[in-house]
């Protein structure tokens, strides 16, 4: 209905479609009204609801398009209304809704929605990263595991409005989360 699948409308399809543009894909991200993918050249192309690409005014983009100012993209994940990229270089970069902070950008950036990839602070080797509607998860090569998001009420424990380590966990390999 968005243009999450890629093919050029916003129709409903019956049988698969060749994602036109899209070759030598290394990891597929989905999520309700939008999809991206990370291809072995480090780019990310994403398409469906654009909260991704501040240059286009169009709100669904139905055609892969190229997220600007990413390169060397490793891992991807996107939620309704917000997507984070982690890059070679160990970054995170995430862009979207914040309302509930999910993006990472700090307090002061709450309740606004970041246009463009913007990097998130105090994470510099990371390896992987999940999203979910109002939480963002990222690990690192050493096994930490960060967690921001769920700040629309700043002063309960678990709202953090920019990327916070998990003390109690190490080791930590890879994560999946469901729901907030």
């Amino acid at each position: 209905s968005r243009g999450e699948l890629g093919l050029g409308h916003k129709g409903t399809s019956k049988t698969p479609g060749w994602v036109k543009g899209i070759r030598d894909v290394k990891k597929v991200a989905l999520a309700s009204y939008k999809t991206c993918a990370v291809l072995t050249t480090g780019e990310l192309d994403c398409w469906g609801s654009n909260d991704f690409l501040e240059t286009d005014a169009r709100d669904e983009i139905t055609a892969p398009v190229r997220v600007p100012d990413l390169k060397g993209v490793v891992d991807v994940a996107v939620w309704d209304v917000h997507g984070c990229a982690v890059l070679d270089t160990g970054a995170v970069y995430c862009w979207g809704d914040n309302r509930e902070g999910q993006v990472g950008v700090g307090l002061s950036e709450v309740g606004r929605k970041i246009t463009k990839p913007t990097l998130v602070p105090g994470i510099s080797d990371a390896i992987g990263v999940i999203a979910s509607d109002t939480t963002t998860i990222a690990w690192t090569k050493g096994g930490d595991l960060y967690r921001w998001g769920r700040a629309a009420d700043i002063k309960a424990d678990y709202a953090y409005p920019e990327p916070r380590k998990i003390p109690v966990l190490s080791g930590v390999k890879r994560a999946a989360m469901e729901g907030n």
